[in-house]
């Protein structure tokens, strides 16, 4: 089964925040289970959170068994370092579109390869590749129009927030694959 993930609006400055709770778990001895989807390239509402929350605010992802730990962290924090948490939403999954284009045999086998594997709760979906050999096309490339040889597509990955954050790193390393932001799914 799928870990639970949550989702915390937490009102404050990005940078004493993020500071001030990586801190605060830490000496919990809270090491991973969490991120902040600033460190990402997650879509959010940042406009409209600004307008709505009345200032700064934080978007912390955590698994569901830390969710106490954070609250703590909130409602001890003193001083001139006062945050808030806005909201708290439960997560149903993340997903995220990509891209790629080569003229490579070898660029696609390691393109088909890190497509192929993936983690438990990480899905492929509305994968559509296209290989093409064109005998007539084949001499010198290097700028060349036409390619021998080519292979590109575009799919979704889709599942548990953390596996997408995996691929997506794995994916978005490789200079022929382009990865759209990651959406999150409440």
């Amino acid at each position: 089964m799928a870990v639970k993930h949550y989702d915390f609006v937490i009102k404050g400055e990005s940078t004493v925040l993020c500071a001030y709770l990586e801190g605060f778990l830490r000496g919990k001895g809270i090491k991973s289970g969490y991120f902040f989807t600033e460190d990402y390239p997650i879509q959010s509402h940042f406009i409209r959170e600004l307008i709505k929350y009345h200032g700064d605010v934080v978007h912390l992802i955590c698994r569901s068994n830390l969710r106490p730990a954070i609250r703590s962290a909130i409602t001890q924090s003193a001083g001139r370092f006062i945050f808030e948490i806005k909201e708290s939403k439960s997560l149903t999954g993340a997903t995220f579109d990509f891209k790629f284009k080569t003229a490579s045999r070898p660029v696609a086998g390691i393109i088909k390869r890190l497509l192929g594997r993936h983690p438990a709760g990480v899905k492929l979906v509305n994968y559509e590749p296209k290989e093409i050999v064109d005998p007539d096309a084949k001499g010198p490339e290097g700028y060349a129009p036409l390619h021998e040889y080519t292979f590109s597509g575009r799919g979704t990955i889709v599942g548990d927030i953390e596996g997408i954050l995996k691929v997506y790193e794995k994916l978005e390393c490789n200079e022929f694959i382009d990865c759209d932001d990651i959406e999150i799914v409440y």
